[in-house]
């Protein structure tokens, strides 16, 4: 047999080889990628649900969008007063809070109408810090306690007003929506129970 011969079998075997190996690969691939489930999953139980944002106010979660180059599945959620649309990323860390239900909205309720003992801070700058980070929790029950608490300080800072305010105003929404009253009837429960 002459060499070139020779030189061109080895190269044959040599990408055959390589051929089966890829196809290895592939079938690997194929067998993880079924026993994944699809990352739409992740967020579908929250479409059609109402959100609560501290920047946006109240929205609808309207579907999932998956972004381009895999950058990753996305909510896709309307605001009331905003013509502007929400991408917020599926990651299980969101900077909304979801609408409560009857039951859970009750006992917020309750729990703002019962006494609390202020938190002793040793400084005002520490104060606002926790207040910031209550309000971040973006849960009913971390709201009514932010509420409790700031409404017994009597000298809050611009800051601690402001985030107070969309406190209550969070509130006032989800009772509005819960109790289908007007705003202002809303605001005005919600302020008496915050006064009692």
């Amino acid at each position: 047999m002459s060499r070139s011969k020779l030189t061109f079998q080895k190269r044959e075997r040599e990408r055959a080889k390589a051929l089966k190996k890829q196809e290895k690969r592939q079938r690997k691939s194929e067998k993880k990628d079924s026993d994944i489930e699809p990352a739409v999953d992740q967020g579908s139980e929250l479409v059609g649900k109402v959100v609560f944002s501290l920047s946006s106010g109240v929205g609808r979660i309207t579907s999932i969008s998956q972004m381009e180059l895999g950058s990753g599945d996305f909510l896709v959620v309307n605001f009331k007063d905003s013509t502007a649309v929400d991408y917020i990323r599926i990651d299980g860390t969101y900077n909304f809070r979801i609408l409560s239900s009857d039951d859970e909205f009750q006992t917020a309720l309750a729990e703002l109408k019962s006494k609390t003992t202020l938190t002793n801070f040793d400084s005002k700058k520490d104060r606002v810090h926790y207040f910031k980070a209550l309000e971040q929790k973006y849960s009913l029950a971390s709201l009514v306690e932010l509420i409790k608490q700031m409404s017994k300080c009597s000298d809050l800072g611009a800051v601690e007003k402001k985030i107070l305010q969309r406190g209550i105003d969070s509130l006032i929404e989800e009772h509005k929506i819960h109790t289908g009253l007007a705003l202002d009837e809303s605001r005005e429960k919600i302020e008496y129970l915050i006064s009692a």
